[in-house]
């Protein structure tokens, strides 16, 4: 596999989990769309590489046969739901999700690689509660997350 590319989109989806939580939890409409272009373009990115180097090898996963039905329950309620738009947003960022598990899944195989998703996670994590306890303190650094 080329390191490159997969350095690239190893950093993409890092890049996804230190945005999410910044973007007020990715709730807002803008960072939805911002969590699914960043995904796609890792997904592409990705898919990429698989089709270069004809790599098409599936890491079995005790979480597979769950997910699968889950994603199938999805969509027969969104199929039938009386709130569609809402409910096809919700899909697809479910879907979105899946895609994310799987890249961290086929992108995180190495020692080295889970401790550096380890150093982004503590990072994100220690970053948001120190701002945390700077905000019940009564200060309000960044104006977006008020």
């Amino acid at each position: 596999m080329n390191k490159k590319i997969s350095n690239m989109v190893f950093g993409l989806v890092c890049t996804l989990l230190v945005f999410a939580p910044l973007a007020r939890g990715g709730v807002e409409g803008w960072a939805v769309s911002v969590i699914h272009i960043i995904t796609l373009i890792a997904l592409t990115f990705y898919l990429v590489q698989k089709c270069i180097y004809w790599d098409w090898d599936w890491i079995r996963t005790p979480l597979d046969w769950p997910i699968f039905a889950l994603l199938f329950i999805a969509l027969f309620s969104t199929l039938f739901s009386v709130h569609r738009w809402s409910s096809f947003q919700a899909f697809f960022l479910l879907v979105n999700y899946c895609i994310i598990y799987y890249l961290f899944i086929y992108i995180v195989r190495s020692r080295e690689k889970l401790r550096e998703l380890l150093w982004v996670l503590l990072g994100t994590g220690t970053f948001l509660a120190i701002y945390g306890l700077i905000k019940f303190s009564g200060h309000n650094i960044l104006p977006w997350f008020h």
